[in-house]
């Protein structure tokens, strides 16, 4: 059987890939901190071989290395051979965890038209290149190597780097402008009454014909690390409209990325919203994932003073356990859990998943927390949420519910009005 090398050299020297440009795409499963020296190594090592004709682009961050070679090039498989040994060698030499990224590595081969990518401007040849690993990362299923042909791709490509670009940019000015608008999705009881409201931030297209997809927005946010300033722009958003707020409900929810925990910016911002909630009698429920808390809990112990309180996001998914949450139980701050949508979508039709919502609903009933199921969608969903409340004699105060067939996020201006007219 071939190994990794061999399978490579092959794939690269077959007679339809000449005249051909070649992404590699090295990534670690983890992230990692990259020292100043390690960079120094790396850029060195990949300039010897810029000098040579062979490397024509290459992006380096936390959690990779993307490289883009000629495979015109004079003794280019020999080379490509020659770079991937000299990058395991600088891993093996370098100790600790400070740079883990090539003993366990994901390598991921794309093949893109040549004379197209040489037009291109560096920002679109970057998106390009993100768009391309991306899409080599969800389909490798090996996690060591994949290959795919991109040539008759390339415009479909461009097009979709260039929609990314425009994307960022926009962005990038909403966010220096505080250019985003605040929704509002109602939370009720069982007997659909009010219960609170999620504040959730859309930023307006650039012809204000409405909105920019959420899907679309937020994966570039944690792409580009701006999820601790799009927190720090939506709280103090929230914190400046909790006037207008306090017309439409009294307990607003609000979510928080786990790295805003960490900036510095947005934890003043959440500071500042808590006193403003306090101020003017609003409860302010935190949505944060169980894992979050476990790695901010420094800075969650400074918070306990103050009154407000924390929700357990997307619980059943990711990280959860159900014996740190009960550990955390005991802060006073700690009082709602959110039930993952999917969970709670998927009940009607597994066996499994009903016994999860049954399984995290008597948990919170055990420890005295309120539950909110997300994704009510439907009234089947909603009839068997109250089938499991009615079984387990849940108190109706710790019952609530969420989803579009219940209310779909309308802009807070909207509810104002409706408020003002009624």
């Amino acid at each position: 059987m071939e190994n990794r090398d061999e399978f490579v050299y092959r794939y690269l020297s077959e007679k339809g890939y000449k005249n051909k440009i070649f992404m590699v795409i090295i990534e670690s499963p983890e992230e990692i901190t990259v020292s100043e020296r390690i960079r120094s190594k790396i850029f060195n090592l990949f300039k010897n071989y810029g000098s040579e004709v062979d490397l024509l682009f290459w992006f380096f961050d936390e959690k990779s290395i993307k490289v883009v070679f000629n495979g015109l090039a004079k003794n280019f498989h020999q080379r490509f051979e020659k770079i991937w040994k000299d990058i395991s060698l600088l891993s093996e030499n370098i100790s600790g965890e400070e740079f883990s990224f090539v003993r366990k590595p994901i390598l991921a081969i794309g093949k893109i038209n040549t004379v197209k990518l040489f037009d291109l401007h560096y920002e679109e040849i970057e998106e390009i290149v993100e768009l391309i690993t991306e899409d080599l990362k969800s389909n490798a299923t090996e996690k060591i190597i994949f290959v795919k042909d991109y040539t008759e791709q390339t415009d479909l490509l461009l097009n979709k780097a260039r929609e990314r670009i425009r994307l960022r940019k926009h962005v990038e000015r909403a966010l220096k402008e505080r250019d985003i608008t605040l929704f509002v999705h109602y939370i009720f009881d069982l007997e659909l009454k009010k219960k609170g409201a999620e504040i959730l931030a859309r930023i307006p297209k650039p012809d204000r014909s409405g909105y920019v997809s959420a899907g679309l927005f937020i994966p570039y946010l944690e792409r580009e690390n701006l999820t601790g300033e799009f927190d720090k722009v939506v709280l103090s958003t929230v914190r400046d409209n909790l006037e207008n707020l306090k017309l439409v409900t009294d307990r607003i929810f609000v979510n928080i990325y786990p790295s805003s925990l960490s900036y510095a910016s947005a934890v003043e911002e959440l500071i500042k919203l808590i006193d403003g909630c306090n101020d003017i009698g609003i409860d302010l429920v935190l949505e944060i994932t169980e894992y979050a808390i476990v790695t901010n809990k420094q800075i969650l112990e400074y918070l306990q003073e103050k009154k407000f309180t924390i929700a357990f996001d997307d619980f059943g998914s990711g990280y959860t356990n159900f014996e740190t949450v009960g550990e955390l139980a005991k802060y006073k701050n700690a009082k709602v859990i959110k039930l993952d949508g999917k969970i709670v979508q998927n009940m009607l039709n597994s066996e499994i998943y009903r016994s999860i919502v049954e399984s995290v609903s008597l948990f919170a009933q055990k420890i005295d927390m309120e539950i909110v199921y997300e994704f009510i969608s439907s009234e089947k969903i909603f009839n068997e949420i109250r089938k499991i409340a009615e079984t387990y004699s849940f108190k109706p105060d710790k019952i609530s519910l969420q989803g579009f067939l219940l209310h779909k996020p309308t802009p807070l201006e909207e509810e104002i009005k409706k408020v003002k007219t009624s």
